[in-house]
């Protein structure tokens, strides 16, 4: 009688661990049948009154517990878990998963869809019993990882040249998801540059230079092309190094005006215009040349430079224009002659003779200042004879 309870208690114990086992050995069922039907009733009666119960003997999950994919991409992943009581589970339901994904087939287990958010997702994902999610059940969490795909620039920072004191805008396009931007200058990162657009107003001399910009997101980061900023100078007008000076002068004679103005920016030359009591006369170099000039050209001329679209007038030169210069004789001896010249006050004239007014070669007499408005030569060494005498003015 002891010896045939024993394998009863035994085979009770045994069904206590393992309450869906739905066999037994054979040469046993007469003795523990009631054992066992007592037992699966006690257990249904369990699942109805408290939660699921786990998958007798579950190993559990046995595909990947990590995933990972990518925002905006397709992601597929198929769950499986197994007990060695059921074997595979028949169907699956899932909680916590990415926006985006849910599970596209619950008897395969499938798991699919397209991440919208990155981040790190601990999603709970549930092998059920039979295929309409009932039974028992086992519970394992799986880690979705959702990056963002790497940053790709479609169009490069480009090259700006601009004026100091103007404004500067360096912008770069990007697609991807999250993504974030550092600006840099000449290999430093700059502070609060981290949008697609930086801009500098108003720029400095100092802000010359070569600028990148990186681009990133959870999914890695890229570095654009370098983008050279170039600052001219502030334009500033043209300066006058040399003013035209006025002067009195014969008519007949030709009178050169000249002025030099240089301009801050290397490489800059200015553009010149020349006004005569403020009309244009038409010159545009930096010398003003008056021939056989007579009263008409008589006048105020002032030059203008220009350069960068300024403009700078240079201090008046008065030209006067009197008689052309003549010359008659004065008295004439045994030993010396006089010659009298129309002058003009501060012009240095020279007194030439020769014997032969088609000669080549005119002998110096005398050379004096104008101090009025008639000038006397006198040759000490006038002799016996004939001779001509001529009268030049100088600068």
């Amino acid at each position: 009688m002891n010896t045939r309870r024993l394998p009863a208690v035994v085979a009770a114990l045994f069904l206590q661990f393992a309450p869906l086992l739905r066999t037994v050995e054979p040469a046993m069922l007469g003795v523990l049948q009631p054992v066992f039907v007592l037992l699966r009733w006690a257990s249904a009666a369990a699942a109805v009154a408290g939660g699921a119960h786990a998958l007798s003997g579950a190993t559990g999950l046995v595909t990947s517990s990590a995933v990972r994919g990518t925002n905006g991409a397709s992601l597929s992943y198929r769950a499986q878990i197994t007990s060695d009581a059921h074997g595979t589970a028949k169907s699956y339901s899932a909680t916590g998963l990415p926006p985006g994904v849910l599970v596209s087939s619950s008897t395969a287990g499938v798991i699919s869809g397209t991440p919208s958010a990155a981040g790190t997702f601990s999603a709970r994902v549930t092998g059920w019993e039979f295929s309409n999610r009932t039974g028992d059940s086992y519970t394992a969490t799986v880690t979705f990882t959702i990056v963002d795909g790497a940053p790709v620039i479609s169009v490069q920072p480009a090259p700006l040249t601009v004026k100091e004191g103007g404004s500067a805008t360096l912008s770069v396009t990007a697609t991807g998801m999250g993504l974030a931007y550092r600006w840099i200058k000449d290999g430093l990162e700059l502070g609060g540059a981290t949008s697609a657009t930086f801009t500098l107003n108003p720029v400095k001399a100092s802000d010359a230079g070569q600028y990148q910009v990186r681009v990133q997101n959870s999914g890695g980061s890229v570095l654009s092309a370098p983008a050279r900023l170039t600052v001219e100078p502030l334009a500033s007008p043209p300066v006058f190094a040399t003013s035209p000076v006025g002067k009195a002068v014969h008519a007949g004679e030709t009178v050169t005006l000249t002025a030099r103005a240089t301009v801050a920016t290397p490489g800059v030359t200015p553009t010149y215009a020349w006004l005569r009591d403020g009309v244009a006369v038409g010159a545009t170099s930096g010398e003003l040349v008056l021939r056989n000039v007579g009263a008409a050209q008589a006048g105020s001329y002032l030059a203008m430079a220009s350069a960068h679209g300024l403009s700078v007038t240079s201090a008046p030169a008065v030209v006067t224009v009197v008689a052309p210069l003549a010359a008659s004789v004065g008295s004439v001896g045994l030993s010396r002659a006089s010659v009298l010249a129309n002058s003009i006050p501060g012009r240095r004239y020279f007194l030439e003779r020769a014997e032969d007014p088609a000669s080549a070669s005119w002998v110096p007499v005398a050379d004096k200042s104008g101090t009025g408005p008639v000038i006397e030569f006198v040759d000490p060494g006038a002799g016996p004879g004939s001779r001509f005498y001529r009268v030049r003015v100088g600068e």
